[in-house]
């Protein structure tokens, strides 16, 4: 608990608590549409990325580093790489562009924004 506790403290104050959400959201609506979605990388580092069903790797029982994925004095959003199914890609970019784009009103689609900034996010809505 003490694991998940220093994860949610960090990703708050760094401000990534929508980036963290808007990603879990695309892997889960990919999943639900039998698209394959896999996470990779240092994400896999994180309980968070676990619990929100973005990675698939309990990084406790492998001993995986959150601080490798990201930690209070990082300036960059962290990099959340998740691989699509070729074939399927464009459905699951489709899709956040509907529910995340300009005039969605949902998100900002501000470049200040955190998850806008990350490589991860702007990939599947560019």
């Amino acid at each position: 608990m003490d694991r998940l506790e220093l994860e949610l403290r960090v990703i708050e104050k760094t401000g990534f608590i929508s980036y963290f959400l808007i990603v879990a959201d695309f892997v889960q609506f990919g999943r639900s549409k039998g698209i394959a979605c896999v996470a990779r990388g240092s994400a896999a580092g994180s309980i968070v990325t676990y619990l929100l069903e973005i990675a698939n790797v309990d990084p406790i029982c492998y001993g995986l580093l959150f601080e490798r994925f990201l930690n209070p004095e990082r300036v960059n959003p962290p990099d959340i790489d998740i691989d699509f199914a070729d074939d399927r890609r464009a459905d699951v970019i489709e899709y956040v562009r509907q529910k995340y784009g300009r005039d969605s009103g949902r998100a900002k689609s501000s470049p200040s924004a955190p998850w806008a900034r990350s490589r991860s996010c702007a990939t599947w809505a560019a």
